[in-house]
């Protein structure tokens, strides 16, 4: 939209499809440009997300590169589902409107949240994190009826406290660390051949998990991770990738540790209130000491 109000549209032969894969996801993006844009324009665009992964509903930022006059998110969810809630940095009293909805024989709820006048986020050298001043909505599942958590354990209810949220990601973490076993072990072999001391093991296993598999940039913590088979043929892994790496070749190396998930300063402040992982920005490894000490 022109300063004047005019209004042109993107044309459709002019919007490209592009897919990218990340640790056996694959991700499509929608690639466009506005035409005619110039100082004072209005650049409208709406899209549909369709996730599947509905334990923990990713962030949506209502802030764009520029000044927001208007950002808005509409969340359709399965009525037997119930979430909790986090709007941060939104302003006070903000509350998402919730309806119902159907659509054919679904039906369920709708969550939405529409915020004014934002400013714009670029980032940029001494800008503080993003999750520290823009607004954001998350969403964690909190009950689930009818359903039962392989992960926990327990059915109808799923992410009610800390220790519910680490036990689900434990149970993948783990479950991807059991898998190659045979395979990993030749490995480690090789890699600590002729060492004696576990220092000197665990050393030599972190240089070539950090060497020997090129490192996916991915800036989400899901609690889950591809099974260490699949990370060996391909030789490439994300940071909770690393650590599930890292934690199975200790192990077959006999040294025992525990995957640990670390809120990063890039998302702000952490809230303990909200149990989802999406305020955590990437998983380590942890060996515990005689003393009750770690080695991070």
């Amino acid at each position: 939209v022109s300063p004047a109000g005019a209004a042109q549209a993107v044309e459709e032969t002019q919007i490209f499809q592009r897919t990218d894969t990340h640790g056996g996801v694959t991700v499509s993006e929608w690639v466009f440009t506005f035409p005619a844009v110039e100082v004072g324009s209005i650049l409208e665009y709406s899209y549909d997300r369709h996730d599947n992964y509905l334990a923990f509903v990713r962030p949506f930022f209502f802030d764009g590169g520029g000044f927001t006059s208007r950002g808005k998110v509409t969340q359709a969810l399965p009525e037997e589902m119930g979430y909790q809630f986090l709007c941060s940095r939104c302003p006070p009293g903000v509350q998402p409107q919730i309806r119902k909805w159907s659509d054919g024989p679904n039906k369920g709820k709708i969550y939405e949240i529409e915020i004014l006048n934002l400013p714009g986020y670029e980032p940029e050298m001494l800008m503080p994190p993003r999750g520290e001043v823009s607004a954001r909505m998350e969403m964690v599942l909190h009950s689930w009826k009818g359903f039962a958590s392989e992960a926990l354990g327990r059915q109808d209810s799923f992410f009610v406290d800390w220790p519910s949220a680490a036990k689900h990601a434990e149970y993948y973490y783990e479950k991807a660390a059991k898998t190659g076993v045979a395979e990993l072990r030749q490995a480690v072999s090789g890699w600590t051949e002729g060492m004696v001391e576990p220092e000197q093991k665990t050393r030599a296993i972190l240089r070539h998990v950090q060497q020997d598999f090129r490192y996916i940039a991915w800036h989400d913590v899901v609690g889950s991770s591809r099974p260490v088979e699949d990370l060996l043929k391909d030789h490439s892994a994300d940071n909770e990738e690393k650590a599930v790496l890292l934690h199975a070749a200790l192990a077959a190396a006999g040294i025992g540790s525990r995957i640990a998930l670390v809120a990063g300063k890039q998302l702000g402040g952490f809230n303990p209130g909200f149990f989802g992982l999406s305020q955590f920005t990437h998983a380590v490894v942890v060996i515990s000491g005689a003393d009750g000490s770690g080695t991070w």
